[in-house]
């Protein structure tokens, strides 16, 4: 009950485009798995890089170059962080970058990268909705970069991702559901725009109630449609 077949469609096409996207979501919620889910999207020929903290990910493709953090040792000696393995990935030709779980300063990294030709990334946050979310990762960056003002970090997230899908956990009635409650799109950013930090939102599928069926409310917006087109998908069907 994760994804309806027109959502599983239409992100489908977004993988297949490129457009960069984040999983949001609470603990339980699914994110993990969804992100399975969107990675299977890829083409096969393409070279992946995955970044884990631990080996969750399980993708099935051919190009897969699998780095995971570690520790320092009892000397304080070899330690690798998730932004160096950000910072790492990019000197390696990677086709598309997948982050497991972003948490911290890797954000800024990850986001400079995704706005400088790495296009198609995806990862996950912790959060409780795309709000939360977009909120969450620009103090992310900031961690990056101490001079980094908000609207500086919303610019850069305005300009490198496309979709965010949040995912839930909820419990209806004895049963546990875990699922997508909505997909949104992230059109643009303007500083003095009331309303979600600056953002303008467009909700493409949303799930009416607890345990029902995820369901298309709206199209995509120019933007994300001239990006896809660039990509080879034929968007006809997702405009408004």
């Amino acid at each position: 009950g994760a994804l309806s077949e027109e959502a599983a469609a239409f992100l489908q096409d977004a993988v297949r485009g490129r457009a960069n996207i984040l999983v949001s979501g609470g603990t339980s919620s699914g994110k993990t798995s969804l992100l399975n889910v969107l990675a299977g999207f890829i083409p096969p020929a393409e070279r992946v890089i995955t970044m884990e903290d631990t080996p969750e990910l399980r993708l099935p493709l051919s190009h897969v170059i699998r780095l995971r953090t570690r520790r320092a040792n009892i000397e304080g000696r070899g330690e690798f962080t998730m932004r160096q393995l950000v910072r790492a990935s990019l000197r390696m030709r990677p086709d598309r970058i997948v982050v497991g779980e972003v948490r911290g300063a890797e954000a800024l990294d990850m986001i400079e990268a995704l706005n400088t030709g790495h296009d198609g990334g995806l990862a996950t946050a912790h959060a409780n909705g795309p709000a939360d979310m977009l909120k969450r990762l620009s103090q992310m960056m900031k961690r990056g970069d101490g001079t980094l003002t908000d609207s500086g970090a919303y610019e850069l997230i305005a300009s490198a991702i496309h979709l965010i899908v949040h995912a839930e956990r909820r419990v209806v009635g004895d049963r546990v559901v875990r699922g997508v409650e909505e997909v949104v799109e992230l059109e643009d950013y303007q500083s003095d725009r009331p309303g979600v930090l600056g953002f303008k939102l467009r909700t493409i599928f949303r799930r009416a109630s607890p345990g029902g069926p995820l369901e298309r409310v709206g199209g995509i917006s120019e933007r994300l449609a001239a990006h896809l087109q660039a990509n080879g998908v034929d968007v006809a069907r997702w405009r408004g």
